[in-house]
């Protein structure tokens, strides 16, 4: 393995959150093994991070307040989808709206999963 370089861990660390703490801890410890666990810790908060925000939830624990979310959907006969939508509760009919169209969906979603964050901004 090629030891890592501090472009490298700089990345890792501002993709874990670590953005303010990656100078402080390379200054206080610089020898390469302190580096390479610094670098290590870094891309595991990272893929925990990844791997948290993109579990499927059970439909049941979707919130049914108007908040849009990723609903995943397997319709018999048809390859499964993901698609935005709703849900909405009123006094003669509750049920689940995909958001493009605005429509009732016209299948049941069996997960969900919150909106994932919207991209940063390219720095320039």
């Amino acid at each position: 393995m090629t030891q890592p370089t501090e472009a490298d861990i700089r990345a890792a660390c501002e993709e874990a959150g670590l953005k303010d703490d990656w100078t402080a801890f390379v200054q206080a410890n610089p020898g390469t093994t302190s580096a390479l666990v610094l670098l290590a810790l870094a891309r595991r908060i990272a893929a925990e991070r990844e791997a948290v925000t993109m579990a499927w939830e059970p439909l049941h624990l979707a919130p049914r307040d108007g908040t849009q979310v990723l609903l995943w959907c397997h319709p018999q006969d048809c390859e499964p989808f993901v698609i935005q939508g709703w849900y909405e509760s009123g006094a003669f009919d509750s049920c689940w709206y995909e958001a493009f169209h605005e429509t009732r969906l016209q299948f049941r979603p069996t997960a969900w999963q919150p909106l994932p964050p919207q991209p940063k901004e390219p720095t320039t």
